[in-house]
């Protein structure tokens, strides 16, 4: 929850606003806000898309999701061989859905696959930040 409040926050401070349904970007005057305080906000907003419940499905084309931070593996490949295939979803071989919950209850066991009210699948590839630097 604090991390959506983070991302949400750092969206609000860099001239996002966010909606139920859309992300409207509205441009800030020229001028109105400071390199300094522009690093900051997008720092917070790095904060959050590089924690390994965001990233480690933000990947590429090789469609292979990550299991990084786990019991110190620092850049593990998705065990069970899984790889999502073109579909992002699992479709070709065992849905992500299989395993993880969609669900609004919180997480309450330790390294349990994580709940998310959401289908899930890969992020798109022109959405993978696995690996990147901020």
């Amino acid at each position: 929850m604090k991390a959506v409040i983070s991302l949400g926050l750092a969206l609000a401070l860099s001239g996002v606003a966010v909606a139920a349904d859309a992300v409207v970007v509205k441009p800030l005057p020229a001028g109105s806000v400071s390199a300094s305080d522009g690093l900051a906000a997008w720092g917070r907003i790095s904060q959050v898309v590089s924690h390994p419940r965001c990233s480690n499905c933000h990947v590429g084309a090789d469609n292979i999701p990550r299991w990084s931070g786990i019991a110190g593996r620092a850049d593990g490949k998705h065990g069970m061989n899984i790889n999502a295939g073109a579909s992002r979803i699992g479709a070709e071989a065992i849905a992500c859905s299989t395993c993880h919950v969609t669900s609004s209850t919180p997480n309450d066991k330790p390294h349990a696959p994580p709940h998310a009210n959401i289908a899930w699948q890969l992020a798109p590839v022109e959405f993978a930040w696995f690996g990147k630097s901020s």
